[in-house]
């Protein structure tokens, strides 16, 4: 007999910091819990969200189709969203995002007709077509100079196909991948206002962690959160791949650094949280920088983030500052 639970959302959906990460983490986590290992019928309660970030909702459009996509019905979780009166800013976050559509695109059908719509959440397991679409989109809003548009490009390439070599690279994952391929799920938009690009893009796999220590349990941890942060810390350094007998590889980081090179005139940033690390890239003016830290709350499989702004001029101003 299949159970209904009802799961109430935190009034604010964020991961950006440790207070509002913690509840929304363990929301989502719930959720899965409630899915895939209880195989209960979820309500999913959003009608008091006052704020959700870009993050944090794709974080649960993620858990959320990945188990409608498992189960093969979009029954499973059914929603209450924010009313457009009584809570106008929940509405906008939830509804007016797309957020609310997504989250009940719960077959490849429908998920193709998001990124069809140019909806800002999306999902894909093809690499190639797919990136290509985002890049296309992106382009036709937010105007990138040539320069810029192929670093983008190779960056958002870069996560994808790390998403389809790495992120499900064991066994545990063999049932789910002939169901929903090597799947990872995106948000992506242009802010006119702030004149800024953001980029998300999140997959459910082993994490930078265990990629890195190829050969390991998706269930397995390192010795500590230091290693784990020293290690995220050192992907971001040139040359360093799992591939330990081909110094060639390891350059996959520097495609994803190198956007945040483009404008120096605006603040741009890179954000990657996985398990229980962090790490920072961001650059305002000459000023350019990279951090690892730890995370307070697990977070599962990996989320890249680009936050940029338009390099409008020619290709020969844009390599100056590259």
């Amino acid at each position: 007999m299949v159970i209904k639970s009802v799961l109430t959302s935190p009034e604010h959906l964020c991961v950006y910091d440790d207070q509002h990460r913690s509840r929304t983490l363990e929301f989502c986590q719930r959720i899965d819990v409630a899915l895939l290992k209880e195989d209960k019928r979820v309500l999913i309660d959003l009608r008091y969200v006052e704020s959700a970030t870009a993050a944090a909702s794709l974080i649960l459009f993620a858990i959320v189709n990945r188990a409608q996509l498992l189960k093969g019905s979009s029954d499973y979780a059914t929603f209450r969203l924010p009313h457009r009166e009584r809570n106008p800013d929940g509405y906008r976050w939830i509804v007016k995002t797309g957020l609310a559509r997504a989250l009940k695109s719960g077959s490849r059908q429908k998920l193709e007709e998001l990124s069809k719509d140019q909806n800002f959440f999306q999902s894909s397991d093809q690499p190639s077509e797919h990136v290509f679409k985002t890049i296309a989109m992106l382009q036709s809003k937010a105007q990138f100079n040539t320069p810029q548009l192929r670093l983008l490009a190779g960056g958002i390439t870069e996560a994808a196909l790390n998403v389809s070599h790495h992120a499900y690279d064991d066994p545990a994952y063999q049932d789910q991948l002939e169901i929903m391929g090597k799947r990872w799920w995106q948000c992506a938009w242009f802010d006119p206002e702030s004149d800024t690009v953001f980029f998300i893009i999140f997959d459910l796999g082993i994490g930078v962690f265990n990629s890195l220590r190829s050969g390991t349990s998706a269930a397995s941890l390192p010795s500590s959160i230091q290693e784990e942060v020293s290690v995220l810390n050192d992907s971001f350094k040139l040359g360093v791949s799992r591939y330990k007998d081909k110094p060639e590889r390891g350059r996959g980081s520097e495609d994803i650094k190198s956007p945040i090179h483009q404008n120096c005139s605006q603040m741009e940033k890179l954000l990657v949280y996985t398990g229980r690390a962090s790490y920072v890239y961001s650059k305002y003016g000459e000023s350019v920088g990279g951090a690892a830290g730890h995370l307070v709350q697990y977070m599962p499989g990996t989320l890249v983030q680009w936050q940029l702004s338009p390099n409008r001029r020619g290709g020969n101003d844009s390599d100056k500052h590259s």
